[in-house]
């Protein structure tokens, strides 16, 4: 500036005048007059917070996992699989969001997230949910599970890693193994990770695991990211676990492709 001030950021917005620059990390931004700026440059070094490609303004999701970058107060998400499974969340601060998923239009899980940035490119979160089954009607068992899961994400939008892990409670109803408690009690873990190789294409991985049961799926997708409002992902997923478990739901390895599109509402 002609003040000797030196401003580093995105390019939000410009104007005929102005120009508005914002802070990926802090969202402050800043708007400048142009008649008052001397230069302005790339720099020519990038670290790992400056990337040439911009914002990938939909980390927030892999497949069907999420990462725990910040949220945006007030802001609504969605992230839909084959269009049938939906899952949203709604800001309410820029640490804690509440969730709920949806099957075919009808309500199966409720719950709360949460994200807080540790240190440079570190953030840790949370999500707890539980999952009910809005059709057993009145003799029915409406709770049908529970889920707790903690998340720690590193890098920057364009290109970083989730790891988590938790335990899922689901109803003994679907094992063979008899059980003397309502529910079964399963621990899991799973990563995902993300590399914006290309303005418009991000590559997507993620993978679960499921120890006590030998169980797991993993997944492979393209999220096509250079739309700030909407974002479509093609990819194919797999189930795998042995035919030795106690899990009802056996499917050796089961390839199938998939198709998912996620939104930002403000």
């Amino acid at each position: 500036m002609r003040n000797g001030d030196i401003y580093t950021g995105f390019l939000r917005e410009e104007t005929k005048e102005f120009v508005t620059l914002e802070n990926r990390m802090t969202r402050e931004t800043v708007e400048l007059r142009k008649t008052e700026v001397v230069r302005i440059s790339n720099p020519k070094s990038r670290n790992a917070g400056d990337d040439y490609t911009g914002e990938n303004y939909h980390a927030k999701n892999y497949l069907f996992l999420s990462s725990v970058f910040l949220f945006e107060e007030g802001k609504a998400y969605t992230n839909s699989h084959w269009l049938l499974l939906e899952n949203i969340d709604y800001a309410i601060t820029d640490h804690w969001a509440i969730s709920l998923n949806t099957l075919a239009f009808y309500p199966i899980t409720l719950g709360a997230k949460c994200s807080y940035h540790l240190s440079d490119n570190n953030y840790i979160g949370a999500t707890i949910f539980g999952i009910a089954d809005i059709t057993s009607g009145s003799n029915g068992n409406f709770l049908f599970g529970y889920a707790a899961q903690g998340k720690f994400t590193k890098g920057n939008s364009n290109k970083n890693i989730t790891l988590s892990g938790g335990v899922i409670g689901l109803t003994s109803d679907l094992f063979y193994v008899s059980s003397p408690n309502p529910f079964v009690n399963t621990a899991f873990v799973s990563a995902a990770y993300c590399n914006r190789f290309s303005k418009k294409v991000a590559l997507n991985i993620e993978g679960w695991y499921l120890p006590d049961l030998n169980a797991g799926l993993g997944g492979l997708g393209f999220k096509f990211v250079g739309d700030e409002i909407i974002c479509w992902t093609v990819g194919c997923y797999a189930f795998m676990n042995s035919y030795d478990n106690s899990l009802k739901l056996n499917l050796k390895t089961l390839p199938i492709p998939y198709f998912g599109v996620s939104k930002k509402f403000n």
